[in-house]
């Protein structure tokens, strides 16, 4: 596995804008929306648990979903409870 490294120099670009944490990654909700209405992240620039490459498109279609649902008004859907 690559290590990840954090964003470098867009982290202070976004801590302007949405919340990250010490070392520059963006915060994000399990939609992928960060603490700035209408802003999604996704991939290795988030917090989220998971470098692989599945991972991080997966992260991708969910943010672009939550993003057009965002754009349209629309309320998102109920999470589903993960299955033990």
């Amino acid at each position: 596995m690559i290590p990840r490294a954090p964003p470098g120099a867009i982290a202070g670009i976004v801590r302007r804008i949405a919340q990250t944490d010490p070392d520059g990654f963006i915060s994000v909700d399990e939609r992928n929306a960060t603490t700035t209405p209408g802003l999604f992240a996704a991939g290795d620039v988030t917090i989220a648990l998971g470098e692989q490459i599945m991972i991080a498109i997966g992260d991708g279609a969910r943010s672009a979903l939550s993003a057009y649902d965002y754009l349209l008004g629309k309320q998102p859907a109920p999470l589903t409870e993960p299955i033990d």
